[in-house]
């Protein structure tokens, strides 16, 4: 019995341990890994560092974030370690790395080591320097970048010892006073140090030429083969008393075949040779500022990379983009491309293109302070200077000029795709010259859009799409064009201005009444409510009245019933091809609903006599009664129809439903429903 329950014990330790290691590998493979030498993986870049063996290469797998890395011990890396980063970005914000008291390096690369960096980016905003380098490192195709905004006189790459080859690679000086790209500087007791910079190396920054103790020892040079430079070599006083003390000392720069470039933009303290370098090394809440004319390839803000802000001030110079455009896979086809969830501001200068087909694609909070924005493909029709798709545009004290061809607009408003809602307000001395364009994609506004024109002007039309339309007739509470009443413009087609009471007038669809028919018919329709009706085929005005009698009509067959007449107003002048149109009313049950309306034999009256139409269900009508106005009199290029409802009672909705009848086809306009318990009414009216 004891030796059964000492198996039995053994058995279930042995089953708890492969349990448990069970679990530590489930738990293991569900880590996310971020690096990987060989068949094995990393869940950071510092373990995969730490187990790296000489002649092996580390490929990461996805950015990354983590603590400072150090390369140790000397010589470890005898034959060498590659860092293939993949595309991607480490960025260090956790612990720093260095010498004892001096640990403020994002790596550190000791002495008597090969490293190679490749293919990726480099990024901290914690360290006061990158890389310190005292071994033989190699750049191919990288980009650095320190954004230590709080510490001056930083290095983005330092330089102490070794052999340095800098390859088809960037690096931005940090943005404070003092600070340099890179340095040269053969350090203590070190014997020699040497740079070559060579491919399409960008340097962003001043480069410093240093050694300790006036002593260049067993050598130090710096070679600019190729590339550009936005900044200035620095020769220390060091060197030069070096130099000076020993002329035949081991001292070179060579910048035989190196351009050294006047920069075109900032960073705080940071120069930059081109505006797409500035804006690549910005970070959320930088502010670029243009120092030159330039131009260069198109500009794309990745979706919230700058939430609390990127300012760019364009500092009064132009920026042409000439060279590769961007945008969406399939579509790289503009200037600018603003992805949502960024807050950005574009002040004090000049875009302009003539390859772009779209100049800004906007999906973000975008602010246009004193700018000047111009399209001027010639070869493309149909061309949007400034589309705003999401998010909330500030046009102020700008102009905006359409491109000269064809069918384009100076900027839309264009609640598009499924993004939830774009508005655009046009306000101090801005000059928009061109067409604007108001679209809803779909035909659906989901949270809402609206073009405000406060101030400025504008010298083109208001162009409101067909969806617009649809969306202002279904939904007008979801779509607001405004301007001040001191803004000169003029209604787009079917619209027209209504004083708001407030000093700001509003478009809505024009109505073919002139007032005192619609007080006319109200009369008649006992003070009933207005509702606008649009469709493709049929439009006019919608009179309802809430609750109260009809003279005429007989109430006795429910005690406290209440008739309701609406009176229809519809343009001939759209009718005047038509077979046969009209309206009818029907009494919608208590649950308010519109769905599964059916209408059976329903009389609808209008100017030329009483008709009859035939679908399913049945409901009480009364229609008929008598037409407003002479329905022979073709004078007038509108008529308006009466019909009406009885016995409604307080949880009753009405529906109607218009038709239009054309070559043998019947088009319907979808229901419109209204509720008479005295909270106001809807409407919505769409040809189906």
């Amino acid at each position: 019995m004891r030796m059964t329950k000492k198996i039995t014990s053994i058995v279930l330790a042995v089953l708890m341990v492969v349990s448990m290691v069970s679990v530590m590998a489930v738990s293991a493979s569900a880590a996310t890994n971020v690096a990987e030498i060989g068949a094995n993986k990393y869940e950071t870049l510092e373990a995969a560092f730490a187990a790296a063996q000489d002649g092996d290469t580390i490929t990461l797998l996805a950015d990354c974030a983590g603590n400072g890395i150090k390369v140790t011990p000397a010589g470890k890396f005898a034959t060498g370690l590659t860092v293939d980063f993949n595309g991607k970005t480490y960025t260090v914000d956790g612990e720093t790395v260095g010498s004892p008291g001096t640990e403020t390096l994002a790596f550190q690369l000791l002495k008597d080591n090969k490293v190679t960096f490749k293919n990726g980016t480099i990024y901290s905003e914690k360290a006061k320097m990158l890389v310190q380098n005292y071994c033989d490192l190699t750049l191919d195709n990288m980009t650095l970048t320190l954004n230590n905004t709080s510490y001056n006189g930083a290095y983005t790459l330092s330089n102490n010892n070794g052999n340095t080859v800098i390859k088809d690679t960037t690096i931005n000086a940090n943005p404070t006073a003092g600070s340099f790209a890179f340095d040269v500087c053969r350090y203590s007791s070190y014997p020699s140090v040497n740079v070559t910079v060579k491919g399409d190396s960008k340097i962003n920054g001043d480069v410093e030429v240093t050694a300790s103790g006036n002593d260049v020892k067993d050598g130090l040079s710096l070679n600019l083969e190729s590339g550009t430079m936005a900044g200035e070599v620095k020769i220390s006083s060091a060197v030069q008393s070096a130099i000076e003390a020993d002329p035949d000392s081991n001292f070179t720069t060579d910048t035989t075949a190196f351009e050294t470039v006047t920069p075109v933009a900032e960073i705080g303290a940071a120069k930059f040779a081109t505006l797409e370098d500035a804006w690549n090394a910005a970070q959320d809440g930088a502010t670029i500022k243009l120092l030159a004319d330039s131009a260069g390839n198109g500009l794309k803000a990745p979706q919230g990379k700058y939430t609390t802000g990127l300012t760019v001030d364009f500092n009064s110079y132009t920026y042409t983009v000439d060279g590769s455009l961007v945008g969406s896979t399939g579509t790289q086809t503009q200037a600018f491309q603003l992805l949502k969830d960024n807050t950005i501001t574009f002040k004090n200068g000049t875009i302009y293109s003539e390859k772009a087909k779209m100049l800004v694609q906007n999906y973000c909070d975008l602010t246009l302070d004193n700018m000047t924005l111009t399209l001027n493909n010639t070869s493309y029709n149909g061309a949007y200077t400034l589309s705003n798709n999401n998010g909330n545009t500030v046009i102020k004290d700008t102009t905006i000029n359409a491109n000269p061809t064809t069918g384009s607009f100076a900027f839309d408003v264009c609640r598009y795709s499924s993004y939830p809602s774009v508005n655009v307000t046009v306000t101090g001395d801005s000059e928009i010259n061109g067409n604007v364009e108001v679209y809803a994609s779909k035909s659906d506004p989901k949270n809402g859009f609206s073009l405000t024109l406060e101030s400025g002007t504008m010298n083109g039309d208001i162009v409101m799409d067909q969806t617009a339309q649809n969306v202002i007739d279904t939904a007008p509470d979801k779509i607001k064009v405004t301007k001040k009443s001191t803004f000169d413009q003029a209604a787009p087609e079917n619209f027209v201005w209504k004083d708001n009471g407030n000093g700001t007038q509003s478009l809505v669809l024009n109505n073919p009444l002139v007032p005192d028919m619609i007080t006319a018919a109200a009369a008649k329709a006992q003070d009933g409510n207005e509702f606008g009706i649009t469709s493709k085929y049929l439009k006019g005005t919608l009179l309802g009245v809430q609750k109260k009698s009809v003279a005429g009509e007989d109430t006795s067959s429910q005690e406290g019933a209440k008739n309701i007449r609406f009176v229809a107003v519809l343009d001939t002048e759209l009718l005047q091809d038509a077979d046969d149109y009209g309206f009818v009313l029907a009494k919608v049950g208590t649950n308010k609903t519109t769905q599964n309306t059916n209408f059976n034999n329903l009389k609808a009256y209008w100017g030329n006599g009483e008709k009859t139409i035939s679908a399913m269900g049945t409901y009480n009508n009364v229609c008929g009664n008598t037409a407003y106005g002479d329905p022979e009199d073709t004078s007038t290029s509108y008529k308006y129809v009466t019909c009406a409802v009885n016995n409604v009672d307080d949880n009753s909705k009405i529906a109607a439903r218009f038709f239009y009848k054309k070559d043998g086809k019947t088009y319907y306009a979808k229901y419109s429903a209204y509720s008479y318990a005295y909270t106001g009414c809807t409407s919505s009216a769409d040809a189906t």
